[in-house]
């Protein structure tokens, strides 16, 4: 498996549109897109979206993980559960594919 960065940074709130209605208040999100492929075919399309304010600590790692998956990051800290599940749908096509919000126990 591995994962391709599709794109990296920071937006604003008013780029996310209305999916920002569903996330903490915030000026600024770390948005990351990739694709995770095995045997070079891709799997799924992953989509992070973290308001600035929780990158604090050692959470400053999710803006340098690179091709590192994401849940290599998640399962690996004892300080984070998962919150919801969301499916999403890519063009005409249902993926069964779920995008796990995880939440610090630090914070509500």
């Amino acid at each position: 498996m591995r994962v391709e960065p599709q794109r990296e940074g920071f937006v604003s709130r008013e780029e996310l549109g209305e999916e920002a209605d569903h996330l903490p208040e915030s000026q600024r999100y770390w948005l990351r897109e990739i694709v995770l492929l095995g045997d070079d075919q891709p799997w799924l399309l992953g989509r992070t979206v973290i308001p600035l304010e929780t990158l604090t600590g050692p959470d400053q790692a999710l803006v340098d993980l690179g091709t590192v998956p994401l849940g290599r990051y998640l399962f690996s800290s004892d300080a984070l559960t998962r919150d919801y599940i969301v499916v999403g749908r890519q063009e005409q096509q249902w993926r069964a594919v779920p995008a796990c919000a995880w939440r610090a126990n630090r914070c509500c």
